[in-house]
């Protein structure tokens, strides 16, 4: 069975959304948004993460490379660089930093998500390998727990 979703909008799905909207909600970050909102910036600063982005041009560019697969990562479109500079400068940081804490308290003791993923995978991964393997497969469609527990197996044959 082949996913057609990215492993990037798979991990960003085991996020407890409906805690960091509440965080959203509650910090009123959102207010006179215009496209640009929190959940986007926070996908993108994730993104940047993983890809090891250097730039706001890194992160605009990477995102719009990928956009058949943006509405599985909650985002309607990729931000131009000029808004993601934008939103970094101006946008309230204290959210981002309760949507940290209450990520940590969701994951529990096993910190935050790639640690927790590292611990619920089959395959001893090494925490750098998980995380260098991440950004290259970002947008590969692959299932991801399948991935996560045997990532040097071959891809399953495809349905015709």
């Amino acid at each position: 069975m082949s996913t057609k979703i990215t492993l990037f909008s798979q991990v960003i799905g085991k996020l407890p959304k409906e805690i960091i909207r509440k965080i959203i909600r509650t910090a009123g970050t959102d207010k006179h948004c215009k496209g640009y909102d929190t959940w986007s910036q926070f996908v993108s600063m994730v993104f940047c993460q993983f890809s090891q982005c250097d730039s706001v041009r890194d992160i605009s560019n990477g995102l719009r490379s990928a956009t058949g697969n943006l509405n599985h990562l909650g985002i309607s479109r990729a931000p131009s660089k000029s808004t993601v500079a934008y939103q970094n400068a101006n946008r309230d940081s204290g959210v981002f930093r309760n949507i940290y804490y209450a990520l940590y308290a969701h994951f529990g003791q096993q910190g935050l998500i790639l640690c927790w993923l590292k611990h619920v995978a089959k395959y001893k991964w090494a925490l750098a390998n998980l995380v260098v393997s991440l950004r290259l497969n970002t947008f590969t469609k692959i299932d991801f727990q399948l991935w996560l527990d045997a990532p040097f197996s071959p891809p399953p044959d495809e349905e015709i």
